[in-house]
């Protein structure tokens, strides 16, 4: 299956993970669901929308332009993710893909939303918010009791030492072989 997904929804992931992504979505059975953490504009979320089963919808929860806890303004890259234009980029992007009747997107800060957590069981997570060790430790702690046995989670930017990802999937003791390629990990509940 090849994904409806616009050239224009902007975003750093690489077609060949957004592909991956839609094919793990596929893997999901029907109402369960997927939760995506850091949604941005939409393109990770669309990738995982088009691979999704009839019945399966995506949870796309992203603090879009709440403040951080510990932002300060003009801090930089915290700035850029915070523009309250991103929130309107992704309807859109979701939109014009075509997948808005999938998708649920919920505007808090991950751990929030972990906490209030009343839809389906989770199939499959996808951690692509905060990169650093103690935001996807706090990721993992609070979203994991919530999956199905045997659900998976997918890690962006596993491979890359500069992010807490890479040592957090070190200290969970994950093997080297079960990462999917340079950057996606993904690891069964």
């Amino acid at each position: 299956m090849i994904p409806r997904i616009s050239a224009d929804v902007p975003g750093f992931l690489p077609e060949c993970i957004g592909e991956k992504l839609a094919d793990l979505a596929g893997g999901v059975a029907a109402y369960q669901a997927i939760v995506e953490i850091g949604s941005y504009q939409g393109r990770s979320t669309c990738y995982l929308a088009s691979g999704a089963p009839e019945g399966v919808h995506v949870w796309a929860v992203d603090a879009w332009d709440l403040p951080k806890p510990d932002s300060k303004p003009g801090s930089g890259i915290l700035d850029w993710f915070s523009d309250p234009e991103n929130l309107r980029s992704f309807h859109s992007h979701v939109d014009g893909c075509g997948y808005a009747s999938k998708v649920h997107p919920v505007r808090a800060l991950s751990v929030e939303a972990a906490a209030q957590w009343q839809g389906p069981p989770i199939g499959l997570l996808f951690i692509d918010g905060d990169h650093s060790y103690e935001a996807v430790a706090a990721d993992w702690a609070s979203w994991t009791p919530h999956m199905v046995g045997c659900g998976k989670v997918a890690f962006d930017d596993a491979r890359r030492s500069k992010f807490g990802v890479n040592r957090f999937l070190h200290d969970l003791g994950m093997p080297t072989d079960r990462f999917c390629d340079s950057r996606l990990a993904v690891v069964q509940t």
